[in-house]
This record gives C-alpha cells, structure tokens and sequence, in this order.
C-alpha cells in the first residue's frame, strides 16, 4: 500500500530540532492552543479503572498484566473521556500516554488534555503522533529532573511543545492508512507466531521420537517401565542416573569477601543463568552473568566441571554447560 503513496507538492523547513520539513500547507502549532488541561475527580471511585501503557497506550487496568498496588479507594482520582489525551508525567519521555478510548479513572499524577472546541477530530492523529519516535525527543527535552526515573513532564511544558498538524483530510487519511497498516502488521506477527510455535511442537516431538525410540523407525519396541517414556527399543536398558555419571554439589564462596569475586575470569553459574535456556531454547549455556575467582574456589566447597557438564537447578531447568 504505501508503494503507491505519492509526495506532496512543495514542503518548507519545519524549524524543529526532530523535524527538518513539513509540507507546505501544515501547520505547526502550540499545545496550548490545542488543549486545556482536564482535572475532574472521581465522586465515589466505580468507574472504569484505567492504565497507560507504553505499548497500548491508555488501556482499562483488567485487560494487563500489572504489579502495582491497587489503592483501597479511587475517591478523588482523576477522571478521562474518550478523545481525551492522557500523560503519565512521570514516563510521557517513554511512551507512557496515549488518547484514550474509555471512559475511566487514572493516577492523579497524571496530566489529562482535551482537544478545544472543533478540534475533536484530531484525536486519532495526536494519538499516533505523540507517541511516534520523533516527538519522543520533544517529550524527553521537556521532562525535568535529576533521574532518568524521575524525569517529569509539567503541563507548561507539555502545552508549550509544538505539533505539526496537517489539514483535517489529510489526518483522516493518516490515521487510516496507519490503522491499516498496524492490523496488517499484527496478522502478521500473529501468523508468524503461530508457526515458530508450530515449529517448537514439531521440534519437541522429533526430539522426544529420537531419544526414546532411536533412529531405526523399524526396531523391535519393549515396555520401559517409565510412564513419561512409553517404550523403546528391545535392546535399550533403562539404568538409573547415578550408575552412569556423579552428582556433584556445593556452596556459593562467601559473598562477603570481595576478592573471591572482583576481576575473576571463572564462570559462575547461578539460577538466572539456567533460566536463560527457556527463553530462547537453547540447550547450552555460553555466558554467565557472574565470575568467581580462584581463591573463591579454594575456600568453598564449589569446584571447576568439565564443558559438557549437565547442570541441574532443583527449581529451574536442565542444561549442558558450553563453558
């Protein structure tokens, strides 16, 4: 679709910092003669709980994931309306605001703006645009404070900010083209997902196939006695783990002596490490997030293994070491 998109006649020289040119006939225009800031709170706190999120934008609170806290009462919490645009003042420099769809309660903290009178239409245009890459550098510049963390965007400073804006046409064409677009773009991600799934399935049960059954399809087959097993072939035995290798165990090199872990080159594995096999299906571990030093080693009961060897967390998964 957009191959066949055809280049506005004349542009001139936006004059921003993030944006050197706009064509000709848009505007560039002040927050503040855009919005007014919103501030009517809840009465009782039964409306609609609502979140911004950095990916969805503002989303009812029940349909994410999210860790924080619910406060006992939303009394006196700030209130939104469709076509209102909502800031976390405390992540606007991280994609934490949106235009929102609900009707609902947020933070207090946050900054709520509605489009002035005749200007409802630019809703959906606002929305993409504050939360495209290149306006993130006029919400960052604009946040103050001492911590990344703490950066924090006032409603001077937001309302100041300027917003290239095209005719009203040429919004309604935008944000039609860019929902295309993202419904494109998720059928897409859906359907690939889909398959790589697909593919772990597959590659599970090739998996499974093979080390139980080997690779003759033909071999006479025996009971294993192993519920998970199923059978396998007649010439197989099943011998339990300790006849065939040794289990080796240890305790972690007090953490109170510093020169059992500064500037060491041994690696060290630890739970975070063997997580990592579930994320991205490996089944070996290169990398360590830790070192431990040789008189680390020599003053605990721990002791350097072999590349190969198997690891075994008792509360995480089963890996080969690659190191």
């Amino acid at each position: 679709m957009s191959q066949h998109l055809r280049p506005y006649p004349a542009h001139r020289d936006a004059g921003l910092p993030w944006l050197c040119v706009v064509p000709a006939h848009w505007e560039i225009r002040r927050g503040k003669t855009l919005f007014r800031c919103v501030d009517v709170r809840s009465s009782d706190g039964a409306e609609e709980l609502l979140t911004v999120s950095s990916q969805r934008g503002v989303i009812p609170r029940r349909s994410t994931k999210v860790t924080m806290f619910k406060a006992e009462s939303y009394v006196g919490y700030k209130l939104c309306w469709p076509g209102d645009l909502v800031v976390n003042s405390l992540w606007a420099w991280g994609r934490g605001l949106g235009v929102s769809k609900h009707h609902g309660i947020v933070s207090s903290a946050y900054g709520v703006y509605r489009l002035r009178p005749g200007l409802e239409d630019y809703a959906g245009f606002i929305h993409h645009l504050v939360r495209s890459s290149p306006f993130h550098w006029e919400l960052q510049v604009r946040s103050k404070g001492i911590w990344i963390s703490r950066l924090q965007l006032t409603d001077d400073a937001f309302l100041s900010a300027p917003f290239p804006l095209p005719p009203p046409a040429d919004q309604a064409a935008i944000v039609r083209f860019l929902d295309h677009m993202d419904r494109h773009i998720r059928r897409y991600v859906s359907a690939r997902r889909r398959l790589i799934a697909l593919l772990g399935e597959q590659k599970a049960a090739v998996i499974r196939r093979t080390v139980t059954c080997g690779l003759d399809t033909a071999a006479n087959l025996k009971p294993s006695g192993v519920e998970w097993m199923g059978d396998l072939p007649a010439h197989w035995s099943v011998p339990r783990i300790k006849t065939v290798c040794r289990v080796d165990t240890g305790h972690t090199p007090s953490r109170k002596v510093a020169a059992y872990w500064e500037d060491c080159t041994i690696p060290w594995f630890t739970l975070a490490d063997v997580h990592q096999l579930r994320g991205d299906c490996r089944t070996y571990v290169f990398e360590t997030s830790e070192c431990v030093s040789e008189l680390g080693i020599a003053n605990s009961s721990a002791r350097t293994l072999p590349a190969g060897t198997v690891i075994l967390s008792r509360t995480a998964s089963v890996g080969f070491s690659g190191t």
